[in-house]
């Protein structure tokens, strides 16, 4: 009894000493071709999600804040935008960088001014958490610690699993009058602004007949753009605005659309290491009750796991890298054919020059800029260069194979990867950029370059 005792209390000390949660809210979280999702695996060596190892995932209901401004654009609005770095306040600038021209045109008795209005709505849920009383680890994932194969339960759930998730919405609107003067209307804009208080409430406002009524609204040539990023899919289809009265009922859809929890762009992660999971570890069960998992095994098993997962990881991106490569310089040779390298004369006519004719950048496809010859991208993707990535991944595979052997020998929980020149070496490898590739493959045509062009 005293020894369970002291197990208990052992565990319950571990727990508070090691690993603990760590709150994740940096750029890490800007790649939005990733699911994240309650449950998953997460390595923060590799930044990589993996597995969802829950059969059963319950939730805890979230909590959220609102925030609504309404405010005048003027002239020089730049300054109070541009400098903000946040995914929020670029959404906001872009916004408006995108859709604000001109704010005079004509000239002479036929010049107008433009007076802008901007309306923001931000939404952010917390506590959109995993309920780990209730949900269940998979069965797959739970005969993996039965069996004793931590690596391979690690390799597939990740040191880490996402506890609970943040996330982040926002609706943008910039409403555009005109007026012969440059003055703004301040009885049109009272009205505007009364009419569209009622933006939290199903009834309307009272105002001046005259100037809330469409005429009004036609006269001053009244213009709505909108924005808006995580909202849900159910109700996209009444966000199309035609006037105040339809555009009032897009807010409060939008805002409807923004409280499914799993809706909006994610802000922060909560990531808690499994080792701290109560399942795991009952499923981690030992012959001894003496040979559970002390604290320092526990440093030694995730140090390990960590090591493991990032070798995989590297081995990924040097192969990716490869095929990325291979299929960019199968691609441009089939879909480009080089002119003077045809079989006749014919066929040389619907040839390309390598020197003349240009690719995009897949990333800005618009800036000329930015284009380059297909030469250019030939000599960075031609078989020498995939050669040289397939050596390289032999011989840091060779180095990988003795690390992870040598962990396996000594033991996962026994030995950190610290104490193996083997695994010193290959934490020094890494797979290296070939931002090339990323913005210009698969290849796109551009242009002909005239023989005279710089």
């Amino acid at each position: 009894m005293k020894q369970t005792l002291f197990l208990i209390l052992g565990l319950l000390l571990s727990a508070q000493t090691f690993g603990s949660s760590r709150v994740i809210k940096d750029n890490r979280l800007d790649d939005r071709g990733r699911t994240p999702s309650l449950g998953r695996g997460y390595s923060v060596t590799t930044n990589t999600l993996q597995s969802l190892c829950y059969k059963k995932v319950d939730v805890t209901i979230p909590s959220y804040d609102l925030k609504y401004t309404f405010q005048d654009i003027q002239e020089g609005w730049e300054s109070n935008y541009s400098f903000e770095a946040n995914t929020k306040a670029s959404f906001s600038y872009w916004f408006l960088k995108a859709n604000i021209t001109a704010h005079a045109e004509g000239s002479g008795e036929s010049k107008i001014f433009h007076h802008y209005i901007y309306a923001k709505i931000d939404l952010d849920s917390y506590y959109n958490s995993l309920n780990e009383a209730t949900s269940r680890m998979s069965d797959s994932a739970k005969k993996l610690l039965l069996n004793k194969d931590v690596v391979g339960f690690f390799d597939a759930c990740g040191p880490y699993y996402v506890r609970s998730i943040g996330r982040h919405s926002s609706f943008l609107a910039l409403l555009r009058y005109s007026t012969k003067e440059s003055k703004r209307s301040q009885s049109y804009e009272m009205s505007l602004k009364a009419e569209l208080k009622g933006f939290f409430r199903g009834g309307s406002v009272e105002v001046s007949g005259k100037v809330s009524s469409s005429n009004s609204h036609n006269e001053k040539k009244l213009n709505i753009t909108i924005w808006a990023q995580g909202l849900g899919k159910d109700k996209l289809a009444t966000l199309i605005p035609t006037d105040i009265g339809s555009f009032k009922k897009t807010v409060q859809e939008s805002i409807l659309t923004m409280q499914d929890a799993n809706t909006g762009i994610i802000t922060s992660l909560e990531i808690v290491p499994w080792i701290e999971n109560t399942d795991f570890q009952q499923y981690l069960v030992l012959e001894k009750e003496e040979d559970r998992l002390k604290y320092q095994e526990k440093k030694t098993i995730m140090a390990n796991s960590e090591v493991i997962a990032e070798i995989d990881r590297v081995d990924r991106s040097q192969m990716d890298n490869y095929y990325q490569m291979r299929n960019c310089y199968n691609n441009l040779r089939d879909q480009f054919p080089e002119k003077g390298k045809q079989q006749s004369e014919s066929d040389n006519k619907y040839a390309y020059d390598y020197n003349l004719t240009l690719l995009k950048d897949i990333s800005a496809p618009g800036n000329k800029t930015k284009e380059i010859p297909i030469i250019e991208l030939l000599r960075q993707v031609e078989l020498t260069k995939q050669e040289e990535i397939i050596t390289r991944n032999d011989a840091f595979n060779v180095k990988a194979a003795s690390c992870v052997n040598k962990i396996h020998e000594e033991g996962i929980a026994k030995i950190s990867y610290k104490n193996h020149e083997e695994c010193k070496d290959i934490r020094k490898e890494s797979a290296l950029p070939y931002l090339m590739l990323d913005h210009y493959c698969m290849p796109e045509f551009a242009r002909i370059k005239k023989e005279n062009e710089e």
